[in-house]
């Protein structure tokens, strides 16, 4: 997997966008927002996080369960079943429909937010 890394003219602090703006900005680049389908995907996004992050922020991913509740889907419409839940998500909230990935405490797990909450970094996938 090759990945783009959305940053701003500041180096390396990333853009933040809400996920729907994040998924709107990689689609006018030809992209969508990353899909993991393997350990050695999730390895390779860390990778691409430290080096250009550092370890304490959350980045939106692909997925998300906005069509339906509890089925999440890849934004790019790739299948797979590669899940890195955190403990205790998704958290079944109905407004929770978009996935972060967070560095930290969480070590890269994923979590389900509200998708207009707030706005983070994000992945495009190349």
């Amino acid at each position: 997997m090759h990945l783009y890394f959305i940053t701003s003219t500041l180096g390396k602090i990333a853009r933040k966008f809400r996920w729907s703006d994040a998924r709107a900005h990689c689609q006018g680049l030809g992209r969508d927002l990353v899909s993991i389908h393997s350990q050695q995907d999730q390895d390779e996004i860390q990778a691409v996080i430290v080096a250009n992050e550092g370890t304490t922020t959350a980045h939106w991913i692909g997925l998300s369960d906005q069509a339906r509740e509890g089925t999440y889907v890849w934004s790019d419409g790739t299948s797979g079943s590669y899940r890195n839940w955190y403990p205790g998500d998704p958290s079944g909230r109905e407004a929770a429909d978009c996935v972060l990935m967070y560095s930290g405490n969480y070590q890269y797990q994923w979590g389900n937010y509200r998708c207009s909450g707030i706005t983070r970094p994000f992945l495009c996938a190349v």
